[in-house]
């Protein structure tokens, strides 16, 4: 199986230093994986959301 994340950086979060944003999304996800064991992986696939409240991406786990 797969973890598989997908991050749009088109929104406007992510100008003039799109790493700033995308790791903050990142943490985020790990953040919520780490803290909840096998269920953090359970509890995918989940949408990810930018620090303005818009969607622009996805986590899941495929092939499972």
């Amino acid at each position: 199986m797969d973890l598989v994340i997908r991050i749009n950086l088109d929104s406007a979060a992510f100008e003039g230093a799109p790493h700033v944003e995308a790791a903050r999304i990142l943490r985020g996800l790990v953040r919520e994986i780490d803290t909840n064991g096998s269920d953090g992986l359970d509890n995918l696939p989940r949408k990810l959301v930018d620090v303005n409240g818009n969607a622009v991406g996805t986590a899941k786990v495929v092939g499972k």
